[in-house]
C-alpha cells in the first residue's frame, strides 16, 4: 500500500473545516491506492464509534445517455479526533471505486486507530494490471469495450526537421509533462509540417503511459463519462488526439461536446485524480482554435509549426540523400516525400 504522511495536497477546504473543528492543526495520512467501494464503506462504518458527527458532500453529475454518472467527494468525521476524506467514483455503479483517501487526526494517540483501519483497507485494494507497453492506441475488443493495442514506434529523428524555436518549445514541453501530473498542450499548423511525427517523439520521451485516440473513437472515449474510469487505471498518462479540427461542428458553435469533455478532464472536479495530460493536434491557426481551450486553467503551451526555410529544406534534403536544392519555404512532408519519389523512379527507370 502506498502511504504518504503529511504530504502537501489540494484538500484546502477539508483542512480548513477540520482545523476549525479541532481548533488545532491536524496531521494527515494519505493513501495512494484505489479501493472497492462497498468493502471500503463497510470498514469505515465498523470504526465509527457512534452516530456520524459530521459529513460533507460535493457531488458531480455527468450526463450519460438518459442518465448520469455520479462522482462524490466525501468528508467524514469518524470521531472527535479523526476525520477522513475520499472520492467516490461512479457512485451508482455496483463496482464503484474509492480513491484519494486521506485521514486527518489530532495527535499521535489516534495513530494506532488509523493503522487498524489502514490494515483492513489493504484487503480491498483494486490493483489494475500494469500495462507493459508504454505507447498504445485504442480499439474496441470483441465485447465492445475499450482496449489497448501496443503501438510500435521506431526511434524518432528530429534533426534538421524543425526550427530551433519549435525544438526549444518541445524540449521544454517534455520536461513539463514529465514533472506535472496533468495539463493541456496544443500543436497547430497546416498539414505536412511534422506535428504527428513530433507527437510520437514526445510520447517516446516522457516515460508515461501514452495513448493515441483515433477520431472514430472520440464518442466512446473522450465524450463518454465512462472514459474517466478507464483513465483511472493509470497513475499518470499522456493522451494524444490528432486532426482535432474534424471534431468541431459549426452548427453547435465553438464550444462543442468535445471541447467541454476535454475541459472537464483537464480542469474539472476529477482532474486531480486522473492525472492526465492531453496533447491535441490541429491543422489550423491559433486564431481558429476554440477560445475555450485557450482559456483552460491548465494549458501548458500552444506550439506552432512552420514550414522549413529554403536553407533547412535543402540541408534536410542533403541528409536524406536527395541533394535537392529548395529555393522556397517547404513543408517537411514534401521534402521527405521527394526521397520516396526518387526511390520509385530508380525502381521503375531504365537501366
Amino acid at each position: 500500500m502506498n502511504i504518504n504522511i503529511n504530504r502537501d495536497d489540494s484538500g484546502i477546504n477539508d483542512f480548513l473545516i477540520i482545523f476549525d473543528s479541532m481548533k488545532s492543526r491536524p496531521s494527515r495520512v494519505i493513501l495512494h491506492d484505489r479501493f472497492s467501494g462497498k468493502e471500503f464503506n463497510d470498514i469505515i462504518e465498523s470504526f465509527i464509534s457512534s452516530e456520524i458527527l459530521e459529513k460533507n458532500f460535493l457531488t458531480e453529475y455527468i450526463p450519460s445517455d438518459d442518465n448520469y454518472i455520479i462522482n462524490e467527494k466525501v468528508l467524514l468525521q469518524i470521531d472527535e479526533n479523526i476525520w477522513i476524506s475520499y472520492l467516490v467514483m461512479n457512485k451508482q455503479s455496483e463496482d464503484y471505486i474509492i480513491n484519494e483517501v486521506c485521514f486527518y487526526y489530532r495527535s499521535v494517540e489516534q495513530q494506532d486507530h488509523i493503522e487498524k483501519m489502514v490494515v483492513q483497507m489493504t484487503e480491498c485494494i483494486v490493483d489494475y494490471e500494469d500495462e507493459s507497453n508504454k505507447i498504445n492506441t485504442l480499439s474496441m475488443n470483441s465485447d465492445n469495450l475499450i482496449d489497448l493495442e501496443p503501438l510500435l514506434i521506431s526511434e524518432i529523428d528530429t534533426e534538421n526537421m524543425y526550427s530551433d524555436v519549435v525544438i526549444k518549445k518541445i524540449d521544454k514541453l517534455v520536461k513539463v509533462i514529465k514533472k506535472d501530473s496533468k495539463g493541456l498542450s496544443i500543436f497547430i499548423g497546416e498539414k505536412g509540417l511534422g506535428k504527428t511525427n513530433m507527437c510520437k517523439y514526445v510520447a517516446s520521451k516522457v516515460d508515461k503511459m501514452s495513448i493515441f485516440i483515433p477520431n472514430n473513437m472520440i464518442e466512446q472515449t473522450v465524450n463518454s463519462p465512462d472514459f474517466k474510469r478507464f483513465l483511472s487505471r493509470f497513475e499518470k498518462s499522456l493522451v494524444i488526439i490528432d486532426d482535432c479540427e474534424f471534431l468541431y461542428n459549426p452548427v453547435f458553435g465553438r464550444m462543442n461536446h468535445f471541447t467541454n469533455s476535454i475541459l472537464q478532464l483537464v480542469d474539472g472536479f476529477m482532474s486531480e485524480h486522473l492525472n492526465t495530460h492531453f496533447l491535441l493536434v490541429f491543422n489550423t491557426t491559433e486564431e481558429e482554435l476554440d477560445e475555450n481551450l485557450l482559456d483552460c486553467n491548465n494549458l501548458i503551451d500552444v506550439v506552432e509549426f512552420d514550414m522549413l526555410s529554403s536553407e533547412m529544406a535543402t540541408e534536410l534534403s542533403k541528409s536524406l540523400g536527395i541533394n535537392k536544392k529548395h529555393k522556397n519555404e517547404t513543408r517537411l512532408l514534401d521534402v521527405v516525400n521527394s526521397k520516396k519519389k526518387n526511390n520509385i523512379k530508380e525502381e521503375i527507370g531504365l537501366k
